[in-house]
């Protein structure tokens, strides 16, 4: 390839108009699949690997378009790829069945060196109007709430359909579940720059969209997600750090004292006749009834071992024997589908440790974040954490892919709305 070739391909990867594309359809593509939302950042990543390569060791003797990323944004996820790479190892070590661990692991990583491509990226382009991006993800979280009340209003009129169709649709249901997390998330970040930019109309359609298709499916992940963004902006604007502190010491709580007190709140609730009838009929209060017989099962697991852990997927290799299905039959899952047991259960006593420490950059973080942009940063991160420990698997590659986008997002947008330029939008120039 020469040079003038490569300067091209250069100049068309860093072209804004490209860029504003690849921004409007990230909502859109989770619909498809979590793992379609993965690969297509994985592209975007690998796009942008190119000016940042020039960027950095300038062969050609510099990009005009690009910028030299701060050393300080490359160590920070030098760093965090490093303290993965030795919690996998650790759990992989510690685990009897080692089938899967190399795909797991290439999955994992595959996300989190895309989150750092892409956040270092994003930072060095020089786009002309990096606001116009946000512009074009609002659009399109707009537009995967149409798309989203289409799908969900086909499934509760699927009965009017002929039989073959309904045969291929019940199995989706669970499947547009996890998407529709996704794309909440996304439209959560979409919203925080529509009110930044005093475009509360556009705020209103995505966030009134995207609540619609959220009752319509009946997703309690996608529910809690929505109710914690809305909750969360509103208390930090009104109050400000204290929120925040008071949200990580809760956190902190739920990681080192739920296994401790699992099994008697799972008594408790087994004596009531009232929330036993009303898990036969109500989704949400039977998920919610599953769920907590699955987490007590699991901290029977973690007292066996506490301080080693059972290693890489340690649920599903040894199994939950202490499920007493005592609301209904329940089989053992492939997870604990929350966060905070399956570090225990995976990593022993290291797992809520190392879980504390990012809890705890976290909320330094946010606390130093610019007042403006402060209450959305805390909105989606604790959206975020708040589905991880009622839902997903801790190393389900797209769901950590999921987690690093909207941090490195959250880095850029917080940055952008930091200085603005009077002539060309927002720029990200680092300090």
């Amino acid at each position: 390839m020469t040079i003038d070739r490569l300067q091209a391909w250069v100049k068309l990867i860093t072209n804004q108009q490209l860029a504003r594309f690849w921004a409007f359809l990230a909502p859109i593509i989770s619909i498809a699949s979590p793992r379609i939302f993965i690969l297509y950042l994985a592209v975007h990543a690998a796009a942008l690997a190119i000016p940042l390569w020039l960027a950095i060791y300038r062969p050609l003797g510099g990009v005009p378009t690009a910028r030299l990323p701060d050393r300080k944004q490359i160590v920070f996820w030098i760093k965090w790829l490093a303290a993965f790479v030795f919690l996998f190892l650790i759990a992989n070590i510690n685990s009897s069945d080692h089938s899967d661990t190399l795909t797991t692991t290439l999955h994992v990583f595959a996300a989190l060196l895309a989150i750092a491509i892409f956040s270092c990226g994003i930072r060095v382009i020089k786009f002309e109007r990096l606001k116009s991006n946000f512009q074009a993800l609002l659009w399109g979280a707009i537009t995967a709430g149409v798309i989203f009340n289409l799908i969900w209003l086909t499934f509760h009129f699927q009965d009017q359909f002929p039989e073959f169709i309904q045969q291929v649709l019940m199995p989706l249901t669970g499947f547009f579940n996890r998407s529709l997390v996704v794309a909440t998330l996304l439209t959560g970040m979409a919203i925080w720059h529509a009110i930044l930019t005093g475009q509360k109309g556009l705020a209103l359609t995505a966030g009134g969209l995207m609540t619609s298709g959220i009752l319509l499916s009946q997703s309690e992940s996608a529910l809690l997600a929505a109710i914690v963004l809305f909750a969360v902006t509103i208390l930090v604007r009104r109050w400000g750090g204290m929120v925040i502190k008071l949200l990580g010491a809760l956190t902190l709580v739920w990681i080192w004292v739920l296994p401790l007190v699992l099994n008697s709140i799972l008594d408790a609730v087994a004596k009531s006749v009232w929330i036993r009838e009303t898990g036969q009929h109500i989704q949400a209060i039977y998920s919610a009834l599953t769920r907590l017989e699955i987490w007590a099962a699991a901290s029977d697991r973690i007292a066996e071992r506490p301080f080693l852990g059972w290693g890489h997927d340690g649920v599903q290799h040894y199994g939950l024997p202490t499920i007493r299905g005592i609301f209904f039959p329940i089989k053992t899952p492939l997870h604990p589908h929350n966060g905070a047991l399956q570090a225990w259960i995976d990593l022993g006593i290291l797992g809520p440790i190392a879980m504390s420490i990012a809890i705890l950059l976290l909320c330094r973080y946010l606390l130093k974040a610019n007042g403006r942009a402060q209450p959305f940063m805390a909105a989606v991160a604790f959206a975020a954490i708040g589905v991880m420990f009622v839902s997903h698997g801790l190393w389900q590659s797209w769901w950590i892919g999921l987690l690093g986008y909207l941090f490195g997002t959250s880095l850029v947008m917080e940055e952008a709305y930091r200085r603005p330029s009077p002539d060309a939008g927002i720029e990200t120039s680092p300090k």
